[in-house]
């Protein structure tokens, strides 16, 4: 019997002249990266031609094995494998009748790959199916009939068998199909929490047309309940989850386009919300803030608000009492057609920093955080178009 270094054991099943066979089985959800044989046990047994010697002495271990009393690191395949691309062979339109190919590569070498483990997804188009699957290893071509029509044909990887050489099963990249849950109209955007105490993660979404923000209370099942609506600015465009007044119970901050504010929304910890509180989020005229970014920028243990401002070309700071209440804000110029924000450390001084993404500009702002609130002047740096 030999014990490995996850504390189990393999047992004898076979022997010849010069060898033994020993089985182990590695369980499912095993973490360990690497198998070493850490002991050994004869059980009693004397081998022929070591009178006197046993399985745990190292010089009839060397006998018997001709190798020192060790053994080489057995590797352990916990990794699922993932799709790593899927692209379009050749160019991007194809005739009516033709047949079309795509590559689809895996993170590493799979087996069990053919028709089963695709689907296609089609819009103006209709007598398509997948004709043929090719290939090994990693690399595969899965060809298209077309069909008729004029449209778009998607290939999508569902899994199926599709395995690697360990037999970890496709995990990555591949989800179920999707179900739809009501919401108010135009949701634009949407933050993850728990808001009822619970334990099951619900949603919230700002909803730009009709100036609302909506809360789906999760089932733990992966479903949600019927939408609850309650009253935002604006276009609202942006939602956030935090506790603002340190009670214990996520809060929404809510980003208004509109009316150039931010709403703020009192949880009361059972999926419900107190009527909003409205913020202003600069002193000048057409702000349009988009984004909001709810941290403490003044290390005085309460949240505030960064909001990006498209209309001003800025970033609004307003700065929270902790009692879910906001100060008026401080503004600071950021890049033409401010769009999007974040925070984070990016000097490594300890102190919140603000990156904005200035669609207009072609640029990226940095305002590096003083630590009480403020912020300096930004600093630019050029990115793609729009971003």
């Amino acid at each position: 019997m030999l014990t490995l270094n996850d504390g189990g054991t393999a047992t004898l099943v076979g022997w010849g002249g010069n060898f033994m066979l020993f089985d182990y089985v590695v369980q499912p959800g095993q973490n360990t990266s690497n198998l070493l044989i850490t002991g050994y046990s004869d059980n009693g047994a004397v081998f022929a031609g070591l009178s006197g010697t046993g399985f745990n002495d190292p010089i009839a271990m060397s006998t018997i094995f001709g190798v020192a009393p060790a053994s080489p690191p057995l590797s352990v395949d916990t990794l699922a494998p993932t799709v790593a691309s899927i692209s379009r062979v050749g160019g991007a339109t194809a005739g009516v009748g033709s047949v079309v190919q795509y590559s689809v590569t895996f993170s590493e070498s799979v087996t069990g790959v053919d028709a089963s483990a695709f689907s296609l997804k089609t819009t103006g188009v209709t007598g398509a199916s997948i004709a043929s699957v090719t290939g090994s290893g990693s690399s595969w071509v899965v060809s298209v009939n077309a069909g008729s029509g004029s449209g778009a044909i998607e290939l999508d990887v569902t899994g199926g068998k599709i395995k690697d050489l360990a037999g970890n099963g496709l995990a990555a990249g591949v989800f179920q199909s999707p179900v739809n849950f009501p919401d108010s109209q135009f949701p634009s955007s949407i933050a993850v929490g728990d808001l009822n105490g619970d334990g099951k993660p619900d949603i919230v979404t700002g909803d730009g047309s009709s100036n609302t923000v909506s809360v789906l209370l999760g089932n733990g099942d992966g479903t949600f309940g019927v939408s609850q609506v309650f009253a935002a600015g604006s276009n609202t465009s942006s939602v956030s989850l935090a506790d603002v007044n340190g009670d214990g119970k996520l809060d929404i901050v809510a980003t208004n386009y509109g009316s150039s504010n931010i709403s703020v929304l009192l949880g009361n910890g059972n999926g419900t919300f107190q009527t909003q509180k409205v913020y202003t989020t600069s002193n000048g005229p057409g702000l349009n803030p988009t984004f909001e970014a709810v941290v403490d920028v003044n290390h005085d243990g309460n949240f505030d608000v960064v909001t990006s401002d498209w209309g001003t070309n800025s970033v609004s700071v307003l700065l929270g009492n902790g009692d879910g209440t906001f100060k008026a804000p401080n503004v600071y110029a950021a890049g033409s057609g401010t769009f999007s924000i974040a925070v984070g450390d990016f000097n490594l001084d300890g102190n919140i920093d603000i990156v904005t993404a200035n669609y207009n500009a072609n640029s990226v702002s940095i305002l590096l955080g003083n630590g009480n609130g403020t912020f300096q002047a930004q600093q630019t740096y050029a990115v793609g178009a729009n971003p």
